[in-house]
């Protein structure tokens, strides 16, 4: 009995890993891009958030926008075993911060260089386009391919048990 209760223990398990799986690619599976051009009258930016569950598009004037910085996150518990810090790109407009990720992630050097980037075509008038893209969605496949797996080994391994069939 006690054999059997494991099983279903281990069965039960196995179908939260592959629910967080599924969530992780669901929700950390992301693109952003921010796109801005200048035309004669009607110069405007446009970002924009593309993934599985949450799509987005937030127009706003290139007028609107002086630059951009790279933002440290901001950590609640300091751990000595986290040596590496995470970062963001924040677009600086009249209005206030407007992150271009909801997420932090390491390469400070790339994020160094996108907000360099975007700060030089807010200051030279006659660059035409600017076309940033980030992704991170690399994120959820990987988190969703390490529980995936791990649901799918605790299944089918006390799946056997459980069901009679196998050893």
């Amino acid at each position: 009995m006690l054999s059997a209760r494991s099983s279903l223990a281990g069965f039960l398990i196995g179908i939260v890993c592959i629910g967080i799986a599924i969530t992780a690619v669901l929700t950390l599976s992301s693109t952003v891009t921010l796109t801005c051009g200048r035309a004669l009258q009607n110069s405007q930016c446009e970002l924009k958030s593309t993934g599985p569950l949450n799509n987005y598009a937030r127009q706003f004037r290139l007028a609107d926008l002086t630059g951009a910085t790279v933002e440290k996150e901001a950590q609640l518990l300091p751990s000595r075993r986290s040596r590496t810090s995470r970062y963001r790109i924040v677009l600086q407009t009249r209005s206030g911060p407007m992150p271009l990720t909801s997420g932090y992630s390491s390469r400070y050097d790339q994020k160094r260089r996108t907000a360099e980037e975007i700060t030089a075509f807010v200051k030279n008038r006659s660059a035409a386009v600017l076309k940033i893209k980030q992704s991170d969605g690399w994120l959820g496949y990987i988190v969703g391919l390490g529980f995936g797996t791990l649901g799918l080994m605790l299944m089918s391994r006390k799946t056997r048990g459980l069901f009679g069939f196998g050893g």
